[in-house]
């Protein structure tokens, strides 16, 4: 705000405030295609194993985005059996998983649930909350058997991603498992094809129901797993700083990225660097050009999170949503991105118990960041946020891009 010529910086809790506030209303308000990812999602049941993830379409793999059909998948010759016989599995840091006990545990029975307690189920398991969950969605969608992998390698891997996370207030193991769980969710209930325009850009009614799918069934099993993978490394050795303070503090993970999505492409290769060990390598049972196919939609999902590119995304998708043909990859490729993005920031539409638990850890994690700004003296514009955030969401969201420069500064 101008006052006789001084500029006032807000302090920073009413910034927070605000951007929630904001955030909150992107997801209720925002028009047409985000209708179906937010305010209208609520599907009648939860459908079982058999209605989700019967016979998934394979695509045909490489790194382009053309418009090639998804094809039947043929069966993984496997180099290790991914037998769940054995129950009890012990990864090599002595972290011992009972398969068993994971199929009849409460919490993961409610994986399809959009309340999910997942605070409870981390108070009961703090260490592995990842891990269990990402093998109960793993477990739900057959990707053991279909891609026969090892469950050995697999809890090698995910128990030493979830060790990589921080113990801060919200860029946690348990964040991940909570966009795991959004990405699962979104995907596996059924949602009303996409629509176009709504003859008012500002009205709240929703549009008329129509049988639907879930967007699973349009997916290849191999696109579903790198979409799950991604969801469970994207914030991967997260330091609980933002890329603007990194870039400012000319942190050594900036100067590496050349202050382009610092953080993303640090999730992204470290985590992709653990998956490469011998011990952890789950895809070991993918042909070459598979697994080349997987680490393009890994890169691609994860560097998606980057809110830089968030008005860019939504844009797009928005533009294509009303003719959106998921038989196309380059449309497959966007509505994953779109389901990341969701389960990224998808607090708003929990239960308010919820939505509460992760505001005040984000708002703890804001403050100890504008600490250590203040002692390194990292004197970046944060306020040029809550002065160019928009309350109208239909406007906010269809400014010219150029015009709205609040990216860079999350």
């Amino acid at each position: 705000m101008d006052k006789g010529g001084a500029t006032e910086i807000q302090p920073f809790g009413v910034f927070v405030r605000r951007r929630i506030l904001a955030a909150h209303r992107d997801l209720t308000r925002i028009p047409n295609a985000i209708e179906a990812f937010a305010s209208y999602w609520k599907p009648d049941s939860s459908p079982t194993t058999d209605d989700v993830h019967s016979q998934h379409p394979q695509s045909t793999p490489g790194t382009s985005s053309g418009n090639q059909s998804p094809t039947i998948k043929k069966p993984v010759i496997s180099k290790e059996r991914g037998s769940l016989c054995d129950t009890i599995v012990t990864t090599v840091d002595g972290q011992k998983f009972d398969t068993k006990d994971l199929d009849n545990d409460r919490g993961m029975a409610m994986v399809a649930d959009w309340s999910l307690p997942i605070f409870e189920i981390a108070e009961k398991h703090n260490k592995t909350v990842l891990s269990r969950l990402t093998y109960t969605v793993f477990k739900q969608a057959d990707l053991f058997r279909i891609f026969k992998l090892s469950p050995i390698k697999f809890f090698n891997f995910f128990h030493a991603l979830e060790r990589g996370y921080w113990d801060i207030p919200y860029h946690n193991r348990v964040h991940a498992a909570d966009v795991l769980h959004g990405c699962y969710y979104l995907t596996c209930h059924p949602v009303r094809p996409l629509i176009g325009p709504t003859t008012s850009p500002d009205s709240l009614l929703p549009p008329p129901l129509t049988l639907a799918a879930p967007i699973s069934a349009s997916m290849s099993t191999l696109e579903l797993m790198a979409l799950y993978t991604a969801a469970a490394m994207h914030d991967y050795d997260h330091p609980g700083r933002t890329n603007a303070f990194l870039v400012a503090a000319e942190d050594k993970k900036a100067i590496l990225y050349n202050d382009r999505s610092v953080l993303e492409n640090h999730h992204a290769a470290e985590s992709w660097r653990l998956l490469q060990l011998a011990e952890n390598n789950f895809i070991e049972t993918l042909d070459p050009a598979e697994t080349k196919r997987f680490r393009y939609l890994v890169l691609e999902y994860i560097l998606a999170t980057d809110l830089k590119q968030h008005f860019e995304i939504i844009m797009t998708f928005n533009e294509k949503s009303s003719e959106m043909e998921l038989q196309n990859e380059s449309d497959r490729l966007l509505m994953a991105k779109m389901v990341i993005k969701m389960a990224d920031i998808n607090s708003p539409t929990k239960p308010y118990a919820l939505h509460r638990q992760w505001t005040d850890r984000i708002c703890q994690e804001f403050y100890e960041q504008t600490e250590r700004r203040v002692v390194e003296q990292l004197f970046y514009e944060v306020h040029e946020v809550s002065r160019k955030w928009h309350f109208n969401t239909n406007d906010f969201l269809h400014e010219k891009k150029e015009e709205v420069n609040t990216g860079s500064q999350l």
